[in-house]
């Protein structure tokens, strides 16, 4: 969302207003729109004041609210994917537990269980490079 319109711009137009200048033209000289002239009008007329709003969050309030208490949690449960993690919270889905752990700067975990490869990639290419007789073969 973009910056709330400043304080002096918003006295200027109610003043203007209350002058006897209509909305329209205060909205084509100033160049805001006349629902926000309409808005400042109920605002200052239900609060008396026509300040804009300070310390509002714009989205929703995010349902893990202590980093602190979060980071002991999964410190306690390291060995969890985040479903599983969602689950021992309690009413949390997956993808906010992984947007809270990259957050703390953790990673997160994709499979249940380590898988043991066979063979190192190093491996594989230093057998991939062995000169290979073919004439051997036919033997």
């Amino acid at each position: 969302m973009a910056n709330p319109y400043s304080e002096d711009l918003r006295i200027r137009a109610i003043k203007l207003i209350d002058e006897g200048t209509g909305p329209t033209d205060v909205s084509k000289i100033l160049h805001i729109s006349r629902g926000i002239l309409y808005r400042w009008l109920d605002q200052r007329r239900l609060t008396a004041s026509i300040k804009p709003k300070e310390n509002w969050r714009k989205g929703y309030r995010p349902k893990i609210t202590d980093l602190n208490v979060f980071k002991k949690f999964v410190d306690e449960n390291v060995g969890l994917t985040s479903g599983e993690m969602a689950e021992e919270w309690g009413n949390i889905s997956s993808k906010t537990i992984r947007k809270m752990l990259k957050r703390l700067g953790y990673t997160r975990k994709k499979r249940p269980m380590a898988i043991k490869k066979e063979m190192k990639k190093s491996e594989k290419n230093s057998n991939a490079s062995l000169p290979h007789n073919r004439q051997q073969d036919n033997l």
